[in-house]
């Protein structure tokens, strides 16, 4: 009876964080996808979990009603559905299409309206812009910015980010969301003229004034862009953590060199998963004026 119920509880527990993985937000959805692999996104994935543990099921439930004195034809006919359902979970190693009902991706993509009319993923593309900036009273410079948005980042308009009265606001990207603090990712590129290089310790001086408790982890030069420094930190945020990383870079530009400061900023429980995407961004943006 026992060497039954091991595996049946075994199958229970994967349909359930599958379930809670395919179709919710939830904390558990989160922390199971921060440590799942990769390979939770590949095609046939969502599929095979399920039939696999339907067919676990259906087969641990099959020897129970044995030991139970049910007919053999009943236990065994019960039996072959769950090896049909393991079969059907191998075919899915092949490049099949997945149906849209298990589909773990495009749940998670439906449920931030990211599906077109046809169906289909909106993919992330390349975010681009353009705006106009008054360097003085005389002068007004005007800057394109594009970049390769990341997996599962999607544009933002400039006009639900908080402007700074210092700034300028180019891009704006807005990315994974953690549900247990109602708060979605986000990447913002902004510029404003300068006169002066980065130093090792602006950006903490920075942001220590902007963000209450704002504590530096560390701040140190940055290969890419070149001539750049790079500050990460934490801060508390109404009993939430979050995390930030923030580059700093200079370019010249006529008539006046212009300061580009990008920053990632997410719950220290995403970050892990959401840093390099903030290397993607600025490894592929362009600037031109």
């Amino acid at each position: 009876m026992f060497v039954a119920l091991i595996p049946l509880t075994v199958v229970s527990i994967g349909l359930f964080i599958w379930w809670v993985e395919t179709y919710t937000d939830s904390p558990l959805a989160v922390f199971w996808r921060t440590i799942s692999s990769a390979s939770h996104l590949t095609r046939g994935f969502s599929v095979r979990i399920p039939l696999f543990c339907f067919g676990g099921l259906i087969v641990c439930l099959s020897v129970l009603a044995e030991l139970c004195g049910v007919p053999q034809w009943a236990y065994k006919s019960v039996r072959l559905l769950g090896y049909f359902l393991f079969a059907i979970a191998a075919v899915y190693f092949l490049p099949l299409p997945v149906p849209h009902c298990v589909d773990a991706n495009w749940q998670w993509h439906k449920r931030r309206g990211l599906i077109d009319e046809n169906g289909k993923i909106i993919p992330a593309s390349s975010a681009a812009a353009e705006i106009s900036m008054l360097l003085n009273e005389n002068t007004t410079v005007t800057l394109s910015a594009t970049c390769t948005a990341p997996s599962r980042w999607h544009s933002l308009p400039t006009s639900a980010i908080q402007k700074t009265t210092r700034e300028t606001l180019l891009l704006a990207l807005t990315g994974p969301d953690d549900p247990n603090a109602c708060f979605a990712s986000t990447i913002i590129l902004t510029a404003s003229p300068t006169n002066t290089l980065p130093q090792i310790g602006d950006l903490t001086r920075a942001l220590r004034n902007i963000i209450p408790g704002w504590i530096t982890l560390e701040e140190i030069p940055s290969p890419l862009p070149p001539g750049g420094i790079m500050c990460t930190g934490i801060y508390i945020d109404e009993g939430t953590s979050f995390t930030s990383i923030q580059f700093q870079w200079t370019t010249p530009a006529a008539p006046v060199p212009l300061r580009f400061t990008a920053t990632l900023t997410t719950t220290t429980h995403l970050f892990p998963t959401c840093v390099s995407d903030i290397f993607t961004v600025i490894n592929t943006l362009k600037i031109t004026q």
